[in-house]
């Protein structure tokens, strides 16, 4: 069951781990859905054939009981979990013959955003009302046009009132769902951004965190609220995607082009593993592996540092233990002046 010819163009899991939905080309053509209930393995997948070409976005409801699709053709459609049912295409008048590169639901699962290549955002409710066509935006006495390159992904922000936009000119961009519909560009990459992820704030007062994925080797992490870069995850090739941890604590990057998965902390890390203190400026170290006197085996490391105050340190420490910190073997006091150079 749910065979298909190549590897999935979509995957996704709900919020409590029950459904994997995957997309994939089951005949020339002809593409379908599959749902696996995973908490009742022994139940037929749910296999829902599609009429819109590529699948290139699937996404869940937060109560896990409606499937979001997004298509090349320019369709997307909301499935029934539990049977495959079709509630809803959009737009209602007809495939739009132009991308829809990734569709979401909002924290409510009462509005669904469509990323386009029409250079769009669209905000429908559940019933298929369009709310919003976001493109330009107003300032001071004059339009703008924000978005001139395909959107390729979006994502709805806390309390549901905002929503960010990545497009292909590299702009990050945060709309405001009040009367209004202003914007503000938050972020800015080299290249086209592929994929943004938003994660609430940790504690009250913060702000939420945006994670950006670009062909620019870089994801990027930016404060929600400001705009103010945080933080670079370098890769060697594009960065295919860039996710949060479950507790928010650590992002997952990931190039297809490098081959290559790496994991970042959020909160920056000081870079001082250890201090070695003196009175005055060290103005020279040197190190070397301590003779193996004791036998032991253990990777010992001395380190001599020269300071101003005119005293010399020795320093003892254990590489292999993870929780072992530099000790003083000998304060050698017997210089009057500074100690420009140890060895």
């Amino acid at each position: 069951a749910c065979a298909g010819l190549a590897g999935p163009s979509a995957v996704a899991v709900d919020a409590a781990g029950r459904y994997l939905a995957f997309a994939r080309e089951t005949a020339p053509r002809r593409v379908g859905v599959c749902i696996l209930d995973l908490d009742n393995p022994d139940a037929p997948p749910l296999d829902v054939p599609m009429e819109d070409g590529e699948i290139r976005s699937l996404a869940f409801s937060p109560d896990g009981d409606r499937l979001l699709t997004a298509s090349r053709e320019g369709r997307a459609r909301l499935l029934d979990t539990r049977d495959g049912q079709m509630l809803l295409a959009l737009p209602q008048e007809g495939p739009l013959r132009r991308p829809f590169n990734r569709a979401v639901f909002d924290g409510e699962g009462e509005r669904i955003a469509i990323a386009a290549a029409d250079e769009r955002v669209r905000v429908y409710d559940v019933d298929g009302e369009l709310l919003r066509e976001l493109s330009q935006t107003r300032s001071a006495d004059r339009v703008v046009d924000l978005h001139k390159t395909a959107v390729r992904d979006v994502a709805f922000g806390p309390q549901g009132r905002y929503l960010v936009a990545v497009d292909d000119a590299g702009q990050v961009v945060r709309w405001d769902l009040s009367e209004d519909a202003s914007a503000t560009v938050i972020g800015q990459h080299e290249l086209s951004v592929e994929h943004a992820v938003l994660q609430p704030p940790a504690r009250p007062g913060e702000s939420a965190l945006v994670l950006t994925a670009s062909l620019d080797k870089t994801a990027r992490l930016w404060d929600f609220d400001s705009g103010r870069e945080l933080a670079e995850f370098s890769h060697d090739a594009a960065v295919s995607d860039a996710r949060f941890s479950t507790d928010g604590s650590r992002v997952l990057t990931r190039s297809d082009l490098d081959g290559s998965a790496r994991l970042w902390s959020v909160t920056p890390l000081s870079r001082v593993m250890h201090t070695l203190p003196h009175d005055d400026h060290v103005w020279h170290l040197d190190m070397a592996p301590a003779p193996d006197d004791g036998g032991d085996g253990r990777d010992i490391l001395w380190l001599a540092t020269g300071s101003f105050s005119g005293s010399v340190k020795v320093w003892s420490y254990d590489r292999g233990s993870p929780d072992a910190v530099p000790e003083v073997l000998w304060d050698l006091l017997g210089h009057k002046d500074k100690v420009r150079r140890v060895g």
